[in-house]
């Protein structure tokens, strides 16, 4: 994600603590993000993506807005949110 000219890099790291590996589990299993990231546009991010990640859930709309889920390759998944406008 660009702001501005800075870039931001989010890290989330594999988990070896047991309780929060059931935790992070259960919520892939039911398909449930661990992060939400929100955006203006997500069909742009979503184009500046997708070679270098892989999407679970290609842009889709929903009855709250317009989102994207990708596999983090550490047993997270990670929502790109747009607002309903």
């Amino acid at each position: 994600m660009t702001i501005g000219t800075e870039q931001i890099e989010l890290l989330l790291e594999p988990n070896d603590n047991p309780l929060a590996k059931n935790y992070q589990q259960g919520l892939k299993k039911q398909g449930i993000p661990a992060l939400t990231l929100f955006t203006e546009d997500l069909d742009q991010e979503f184009n500046r993506l997708k070679e270098k990640v892989t999407f679970v859930t290609e842009p889709t709309k929903t009855e709250y807005g317009y989102l994207a889920i990708i596999d983090d390759t550490c047993g997270n998944l990670v929502q790109i949110f747009q607002e309903e406008q």
